[in-house]
Protein backbone atom coordinates (compact mmCIF):
# COMPACT_ATOMS: atom_id res chain seq x y z
CA UNK A 1 0.00 0.00 0.00
CA UNK A 2 1.49 3.39 -0.93
CA UNK A 3 0.51 7.36 -0.80
CA UNK A 4 1.17 9.19 -3.98
CA UNK A 5 4.70 11.03 -4.48
CA UNK A 6 5.39 14.21 -4.32
CA UNK A 7 6.14 14.06 -8.21
CA UNK A 8 2.09 12.68 -8.55
CA UNK A 9 0.45 15.15 -6.01
CA UNK A 10 2.60 18.03 -7.72
CA UNK A 11 0.97 17.05 -11.15
CA UNK A 12 -2.46 16.49 -9.82
CA UNK A 13 -1.67 20.36 -8.54
CA UNK A 14 -0.86 21.60 -11.31
CA UNK A 15 -3.63 20.24 -13.26
CA UNK A 16 -6.02 21.74 -11.32
CA UNK A 17 -4.76 25.11 -10.75
CA UNK A 18 -5.48 25.46 -14.42
CA UNK A 19 -9.02 24.01 -13.37
CA UNK A 20 -9.33 25.83 -10.20
CA UNK A 21 -9.29 30.14 -10.32
CA UNK A 22 -7.02 30.31 -7.43
CA UNK A 23 -4.07 28.87 -6.02
CA UNK A 24 -6.14 27.97 -2.58
CA UNK A 25 -9.06 26.43 -4.62
CA UNK A 26 -6.31 24.25 -6.42
CA UNK A 27 -4.92 23.27 -2.93
CA UNK A 28 -8.14 22.12 -2.03
CA UNK A 29 -8.75 20.00 -5.61
CA UNK A 30 -5.53 18.33 -4.94
CA UNK A 31 -6.03 17.39 -1.53
CA UNK A 32 -9.14 15.58 -3.20
CA UNK A 33 -7.33 14.22 -6.00
CA UNK A 34 -4.98 12.88 -3.32
CA UNK A 35 -7.91 11.02 -1.33
CA UNK A 36 -9.66 9.77 -4.07
CA UNK A 37 -6.41 8.34 -5.74
CA UNK A 38 -4.91 7.08 -2.29
CA UNK A 39 -8.27 5.28 -1.87
CA UNK A 40 -7.98 3.51 -5.35
CA UNK A 41 -4.20 2.53 -5.76
CA UNK A 42 -5.76 0.40 -2.58
CA UNK A 43 -8.64 -0.87 -3.76
CA UNK A 44 -10.97 0.96 -0.94
CA UNK A 45 -14.40 2.44 -2.78
CA UNK A 46 -13.95 6.01 -3.38
CA UNK A 47 -16.93 7.17 -1.94
CA UNK A 48 -16.99 5.65 0.83
CA UNK A 49 -13.59 6.11 2.04
CA UNK A 50 -14.16 10.38 1.26
CA UNK A 51 -17.32 9.78 3.04
CA UNK A 52 -15.58 8.24 5.99
CA UNK A 53 -13.06 10.60 6.32
CA UNK A 54 -14.94 13.59 5.94
CA UNK A 55 -16.86 12.25 8.87
CA UNK A 56 -14.00 11.40 11.17
CA UNK A 57 -11.49 14.25 10.44
CA UNK A 58 -13.37 16.85 12.84
CA UNK A 59 -11.94 14.67 15.94
CA UNK A 60 -8.42 14.68 14.66
CA UNK A 61 -5.65 16.40 16.16
CA UNK A 62 -2.58 15.20 16.21
CA UNK A 63 -0.28 13.24 13.33
CA UNK A 64 -1.28 9.73 14.90
CA UNK A 65 -5.16 10.58 14.35
CA UNK A 66 -4.85 11.55 10.78
CA UNK A 67 -2.31 8.29 10.11
CA UNK A 68 -5.59 5.96 11.67
CA UNK A 69 -7.15 7.49 8.71
CA UNK A 70 -5.31 6.01 5.95
CA UNK A 71 -7.33 3.41 3.76
CA UNK A 72 -4.81 0.39 4.82
CA UNK A 73 -5.55 1.27 8.93
CA UNK A 74 -9.05 1.50 8.84
CA UNK A 75 -11.09 -2.11 9.32
CA UNK A 76 -12.51 -3.43 5.79
CA UNK A 77 -15.89 -3.76 8.02
CA UNK A 78 -15.84 0.01 8.42
CA UNK A 79 -16.25 0.72 4.68
CA UNK A 80 -19.16 -2.72 4.63
CA UNK A 81 -21.35 -0.64 7.25
CA UNK A 82 -21.08 2.42 5.28
CA UNK A 83 -21.78 0.70 1.77
CA UNK A 84 -25.18 -0.84 3.72
CA UNK A 85 -26.14 2.74 5.51
CA UNK A 86 -25.50 4.03 1.77
CA UNK A 87 -28.09 1.34 -0.04
CA UNK A 88 -30.33 1.07 2.83
CA UNK A 89 -30.80 5.46 1.94
CA UNK A 90 -33.73 6.30 0.46
CA UNK A 91 -35.40 10.13 -0.25
CA UNK A 92 -38.10 11.13 1.65
CA UNK A 93 -40.94 11.30 -0.59
CA UNK A 94 -42.86 13.44 1.57
CA UNK A 95 -40.57 15.90 1.80
CA UNK A 96 -41.81 20.02 0.21
CA UNK A 97 -39.45 21.74 1.74
CA UNK A 98 -36.05 21.95 -1.03
CA UNK A 99 -32.90 20.70 0.58
CA UNK A 100 -30.31 23.13 1.47
CA UNK A 101 -26.61 22.54 1.07
CA UNK A 102 -24.25 24.33 3.67
CA UNK A 103 -23.05 27.74 2.34
CA UNK A 104 -25.73 27.81 -0.27
CA UNK A 105 -27.47 31.15 -0.28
Amino acid sequence: MRLLSREELAAHKQETLRIANTVKGADYLALYYSLIETAKINEVNAYDYLWYVLEKSSSCHTEEDWDSLLPWNIDEKVFEKLKERRDAAAPDLFRVEPYTFRGSR
